[in-house]
Formats: structure tokens, sequence, C-alpha cells
């Protein structure tokens, strides 16, 4: 079976320590020239045990994940990419929005790339 092909991924990024943490993601987000949107940095959780930011990039055209994976992989967590579903739920999900036990996080530490558009309001 072919896998299926969709125009948003995401992807998680461990940022560096020190005064510009995001700098390698957001230099490599740019250089591949798509619209994307990183999270504000989460607190350390109990399945990777350290901060971290979600990000998500938007294809012009449906892509397959191994196309994802070969433009973000470098920058993504041990390479993960997956298909993003609902743009919506995702942005709300980089914010903990629709999850009042999380860490509530500020929608003006957002960071969008290459003119995305970062919008949590209901459709």
């Amino acid at each position: 079976m072919a896998s299926t092909k969709t125009r948003t991924y995401t992807g998680v990024f461990y940022p560096n320590e020190g005064v510009v943490p995001l700098v390698p993601l957001i230099e490599h987000m740019k250089s591949v020239m798509l619209p994307g949107i990183i999270s504000p940095i989460h607190s350390s959780d109990e399945k990777t045990g350290k901060p971290h930011v979600h990000f998500m990039v938007d294809y012009p055209n449906p892509v397959r994940l191994e196309t994802a994976k070969s433009d973000y992989g470098e920058v993504a967590a041990n390479g993960y990419m997956e298909p993003v579903r609902s743009r919506k739920a995702m942005m709300r999900y980089m914010l903990h929005m629709d999850d009042e036990d999380k860490e509530q996080l500020d929608p003006d530490d957002v960071l969008t790339i290459c003119g995305a558009i970062f919008d949590t309001t209901p459709d």
C-alpha cells in the first residue's frame, strides 16, 4: 500500500542549552523556506525528561512522510515526524489549551516562520 500524502507535519525539537536555544531549528526551517510554527518551550515531561518544543510545517501541496523526514529529520528528535490531522488542534496542543492539567503556555511565545499563520480561534 502506498503511503498517504498530507500538507502538514509535526515534530519535536530539544533546544540547545544557552542564550539562543532555538537557533538551529529556526535557521533550518528558514533554509527549507516553508511556513512553520514553533511552540513555546515545554517543561520536562515524563516521556522525554527534558524541555522541548513542538514544530509544525506546511507544504504547498500534499507530500509523503518521507519528504517531511528528508526535509526536517535532522532537527526533529530522533528524526521522527508525523502527519497532522488537524492544524487547529495541533496549534491548540502546542499551548496545552485543551488540557488544564498541563502548564498553560502563552500564545505570544509562539514563533512563526516564513509567513505561517498561528490561529487557535474556533472554526
